[in-house]
């Protein structure tokens, strides 16, 4: 139950500040990251902030 929740908010929080993943934004994922073109617009869709792995974090230091 808990996962679900940490999700939702995560979720939530990407739609409210909406900021670009920084391959997306310089446009350098050819440059600077270890993904292909066709990868980087699949994951272009999302945002990057803030991160799944931060805020699973932050939950599990919480409970």
């Amino acid at each position: 139950m808990v996962a679900l929740g940490t999700i939702s908010i995560n979720h939530t929080l990407k739609g409210i500040i909406q900021n670009p993943r920084p391959f997306v934004k310089d446009g350098t994922y050819e440059e600077n990251w270890a993904i292909e073109g066709e990868a980087a617009e699949e994951l272009a869709i999302d945002y990057g902030t803030p991160s799944g792995h931060t805020i699973t974090s932050i939950d599990y230091l919480a409970s």
